[in-house]
Parts: structure tokens; sequence; C-alpha cells
């Protein structure tokens, strides 16, 4: 059923007349009056045609001559056994001695009407208008509660982000300001935004090559040593590290290879250095890399290694978040290939996997569980298994163990691919009298520390070959800031770890 909102044809009305009643005879003789082609604008009264045009929609009524209307279309006509207008769809067409008449059908009914509406019934085509437009979509529930999932889960990414760099600020700010706000240094806050990783899955983590004014790294993920000899081919040194031999927050020329190479060269052009130390590794890195660049062809005379710290640290750190992305990667496996998994798994397992992925992964599901299973635990008497932290003996122990097994492995390589090697471990801020400012920036961890000194005497008593230990080498500096953190040193103790190094090269290759 129909109201007529407007009495006129296709032009937008200013204002909406009051509407006429579809059982008085002006609607009928008005609409029957109008000549072919001409329209007017109407309300559906009724919901017999939702969803194509639901109750209060605007529609076009066009006076259309019977002859053309067809099977399907959609008509306003008079009802013949009532005086009232109604909108229904012609669904059979059929032509007699009577003339034309049309059987007709709500969408939403489920039997035609019961009636044949004769020619001159028909009023004229009805058309839909623009309801994108016009008519606001309301959402079903469902809809409604996945897109505030969706909300919430953005709003914990969000905090989850800030979190995050709020860490990476603070870090920075408690152990380096002493540093870091010397104007000299000030570039060094730039080369953060410069630095782009990717994942290696023998590796880890790598940087890809940067080019600016004071750091570079080369397309073989070298660092650019400055001052190396050009012209006339000298013997290369190798040297693999972390981030201390990398050279964090040091210029290239102010690396320890850099200083290294000045040093040994001083006199004449005797050697060239590769730094390919990289940010975060350990010693199974670097003999990886090492592996990988021999598999390449290429072949140093001289392979230097400087470590110590993240060695350490691996334990209890690094491993930890290595686990972490290798159970991702298992986690996402098992729910992309679910076949594959239980060939492997019991059910209870895949189960235990997807609700660990769900509770690490989605945070709308991570913050509600990490709340409520404490309760629930509590409740139920449940009582958590301890952490499984490492203790400082078990760190010295096993990163020992695993450095003396990678020397055997570097020794053995060595002779087949005719290399000399050093093993070099680092200072760190536990082995200094500290200053005023390392003590206030300084972040220590007291097992790491007590792992440092057991580490060193289980060294001590068993040394690998070709194995020195500089960590004593600031140790009587007591009025100098050298540390930024409990790894990380200024350029100019770069100068002098380099010294150091350099005198050990020239006392065991060089000099005989």
């Amino acid at each position: 059923m129909i109201y007529s909102s407007v009495v006129m044809s296709t032009k937008k009305p200013k204002r909406t007349a009051r509407p006429v009643g579809t059982d008085s005879p002006i609607v009928f003789d008005f609409l029957r009056s109008l000549a072919p082609g001409a329209s007017v604008i109407a309300h559906a009264a009724t919901d017999s045609m939702t969803p194509t045009i639901r109750k209060g929609d605007e529609i076009i009524v066009s006076r259309t001559p019977s002859s053309d209307i067809r099977n399907g279309d959609i008509i306003a006509y008079v009802r013949p056994d009532k005086h009232h207008i109604l909108v229904h769809r012609v669904v059979r067409r059929t032509a007699g001695k009577r003339g034309i008449a049309f059987m007709t059908k709500g969408d939403n009914l489920a039997e035609p009407d019961p009636y044949m509406t004769p020619a001159k019934n028909v009023l004229g085509r009805v058309y839909i208008i623009d309801t994108d437009n016009r008519r606001r979509v309301v959402p079903s529930r469902w809809v409604r509660v996945l897109l505030l999932l969706l909300a919430a889960e953005l709003c914990l990414t969000l905090l989850d982000f800030g979190k995050f760099m709020y860490s990476v600020y603070d870090a920075k700010r408690d152990a380096m300001d002493w540093y870091m706000t010397d104007p000299r240094n000030s570039w060094s806050s730039t080369l953060d935004f410069s630095l782009t990783s990717y994942y290696h899955p023998f590796l880890g983590w790598r940087y890809r090559p940067v080019s600016s004014r004071y750091v570079n790294v080369e397309a073989d993920l070298s660092r650019r040593t400055t001052d190396n000899p050009t012209g006339e081919r000298v013997p290369s040194v190798y040297f693999f590290g972390g981030s201390s031999m990398w050279g964090i927050y040091a210029k290239d020329s102010e690396t320890i290879a850099s200083y290294f190479v000045r040093r040994v060269n001083r006199k004449s052009p005797r050697i060239s250095a590769i730094n390919y130390g990289h940010l975060s590794y350990n010693n199974n890195q670097e003999l990886m890399f090492l592996l990988e660049l021999l598999k390449d062809g290429k072949r140093p005379e001289y392979v230097i290694f400087y470590d110590g710290c993240n060695d350490l640290r691996s334990a209890p750190e690094r491993v930890r978040s290595e686990r972490q992305l290798s159970e991702f990667l298992s986690d996402v496996n098992t729910i992309v290939y679910p076949k594959a998994a239980l060939a492997y798994w019991k059910p209870s397992d895949l189960l235990v996997t997807i609700k660990r992925t769900l509770v690490d992964n989605v945070r709308i599901i991570r913050y509600p569980y990490r709340l409520v299973s404490p309760l629930v635990k509590r409740v139920l008497g449940i009582t958590p298994p301890p952490p499984n932290t490492p203790t400082s003996s078990d760190i010295a122990t096993g990163t020992v163990s695993n450095y003396r097994k990678n020397a055997a492995v570097v020794d053995a390589l060595s002779h087949a691919y005719n290399f000399t090697y050093l093993f070099i471990w680092q200072p760190t801020i536990y082995d200094k009298p500290l200053t005023p400012l390392e003590v206030k920036y300084q972040k220590t961890n007291p097992v790491i520390r007590e792992a440092s000194i057991q580490a060193k005497s289980l060294l001590a008593a068993d040394q690998v070959p070709n194995f020195f230990d500089l960590s004593s080498t600031f140790a009587a500096s007591s009025s100098a800031s050298l540390f930024t953190d409990e790894c990380h040193v200024i350029p100019e103790a770069n100068s002098v770890i380099a010294d150091r190094i350099g005198e050990i090269f020239e006392r065991n290759f060089t000099e005989n």
C-alpha cells in the first residue's frame, strides 16, 4: 500500500504534502489523469514487498502503458475488489477476450494475490529510489558485535605499540643520556630509523644495507671499515661479533675494526679488515655467518671473534625470543595445515597449540585471560609451576661449553680453509670500577653479573686455543665514563680495545 506524498511528477518537491488516504477518489483520478511518462513520488505503507521495498521507502510511480509491462516488473495498481492502491510484482501476464490482465504477488508474501488485475486498474511501473543514499543501513547484531571486537583489538594493539615505544624511549633515556646529550654524538639518534631488519631462518634478525654520512653497511652486510689499504693485495682480517664489534653509536671511522687497521698499518700496509659484526649476534650466529661466507667463496687469512656479553645474555633473553618466534611459526603451520600437524601430534597437543596461539596473539583474548586465569587457578587451588629461570651457574656453564664447541669447529675450518683465528672475550661494565655517570645510568642484571665472573673462571681453567681475555682492559679506569650500558662502550674505548687486539695480533701473527 502507498501514500501519495507529492502531487508533482519527476521534480523533487520543495515540501511534503499531507498524505491522502488511498481510498480517496482524488488520488485515483489524479493518478489516472497523468500522461504516459509522468510520475509521482510515494511512500510504501506496508512490508509486503520486503526486502525489495521496505515500509517507509520512497518509490517512483511512472505512468506506463499496460502493453509495455512485462513479467517481473513492479507495478502500482488499484485492487479490483477494493479501492486500495497496491505495489506488487507481476508474476504472470495474460491476454484474453477482456484484454490484458496481470497476476501479482508481494515479494514478502507466500502466495500470489487472489485476483487478476485488469490493465485499466494499472497506474504505472514502480521504480526504487537509490536507497544507498536515502536509507541508513543498520548492521545486524552479529556484525555490530564483530565491529566492537575489532575496535577493541585495534585499541589494545595501539596500547601494546605505545608500551613498546615507551620502553625503547625509556631504555635510551636511562642508558644513553650522559653520552647522547653531547652535541658531538647527536647524529646517532637518526640511525635508528635508517636500520631496517629482516629475519634469516639460520642467522636470525639481520639488518639491511645502510648508506649515510657516518654509518654505512655494505651489500654483503659488512660495516664499512675506513683506512683500509687500496691498490695492492694484502691479507684480510674478518671481524665477527655483536653490536660492540659492529660499532653501535660509533662512526665508521670509530669502530674497533677501523682503529685496528690504523694501528696495524701505522708503518706500512699489511692487512685490510672487514667488519662482519652484527647487532645482537652471539658466537653461534657468527659461526653460521662465517660458514655462509666460506660457502660463497670468501677466503680470509685471519678471523677474529669478539664475544662474551651477548653469549651470556642469550640463555635468559634472546633464546626466549627466538623460541617464541619458532612457536608462533609452528602454531601458524598447525592452523594452516592441521592434517599434517595431527600426523605428528595428539589431538590434545593441537588444542594446546591453538589455545596458546589465541592467548599469545589475540589481544582481546590475551588480556582477559591474564586477568581471569590467576583468579580461577586460585579458586581451584591450582599451583602454577615455578618459572624455568636459569641460574648464574647454568648460564656460565652452558655459555662456556657452547663457546668451546664452536671454537673446535672454527679450528677444524681453519685447517680446511687455511686461515688463522683469534677468540677475544670482551670487557663489560661488570669488570670496571664505575663512575657516578655509569652508576646512574647502568642497567645490569645480578644473575648475568655473577655468570660473567663464573664464565671467566671456567675459561681461565681450560682455555680454548688462541683465546685471549680482555675483560680487565678497563679495570684501572675508575675516573673515565666509558660504558653506556652493560656491553657497549664509547668510541674512545673502542680505540683502547683495538690497541689491545692489535698487540695480540702483532705478537702472534705478524712479528714472526
